[in-house]
């Protein structure tokens, strides 16, 4: 129920000093030595205080904002199923929290937007293989694509029989796989010089 403002009031309380400020909707670290310190010692939730949460208001993004303050981020879940935890992971979320109870009858304004211990089970499942799938985000070819990288990456090669001293044309050069002959990083490069001996048709460019 919190504005933007308002958390990082509460931040400053915990800091006992003014580390964090917003002006015009751009926030500023004002101290960032601190900031630093408290930083990996305190989790932002975002939540929405209903129960349950209409999908409409999960407001999910809002994490995206939050994640600005340079905080771990966490997500209170009181929306009925695993759609928004899920989200929230994919967003970041470190910490996830989410109503737990042994019967959905019992009194209380929170039991139905809970979980039983059949799907409690099967909602860590859940967010636990999101957070593998999510991986580390740099772009680099994946362990398991190494073993496909020679077949399914693709070479230079001859659409037609190149003779020895004919020049490389769009018409008798293209591209097709497996790896192993000249990048095809290197078609706009060559085209024009010639080749130093003859090429069958499929033949790989060296």
């Amino acid at each position: 129920m919190a504005t933007l403002k308002e958390i990082i009031k509460c931040i400053n309380i915990l800091a006992k000093k003014k580390i964090l400020d917003i002006f015009k909707k751009r926030i500023k670290i004002i101290d960032k030595k601190t900031h630093s310190k408290i930083s990996k010692k305190v989790c932002i939730m975002h939540c929405v205080t209903d129960y349950p949460v209409p999908d409409q208001y999960s407001n999910i993004n809002a994490i995206d904002t939050i994640a600005k303050l340079g905080f771990i981020i966490g997500y209170s879940d009181h929306t009925v199923g695993n759609h928004s935890s899920i989200i929230a992971v994919s967003k970041g979320a470190q910490i996830i929290e989410k109503h737990f109870t042994l019967s959905k009858n019992m009194k209380g304004p929170d039991h139905k937007a809970s979980m039983n211990p059949k799907e409690f089970l099967k909602y860590t499942k859940i967010l636990n293989k999101t957070v593998t799938m999510m991986g580390s985000g740099e772009k680099v070819p994946q362990k398991c694509e190494l073993k496909n990288m020679k077949i399914a990456r693709k070479s230079l090669v001859a659409s037609k029989i190149i003779l020895k001293g004919e020049r490389f044309t769009k018409d008798n050069i293209a591209v097709k796989r497996p790896s192993g002959g000249l990048s095809t990083m290197m078609y706009f490069k060559i085209l024009g010089k010639k080749s130093k001996k003859k090429i069958n048709i499929d033949g790989l460019l060296k």
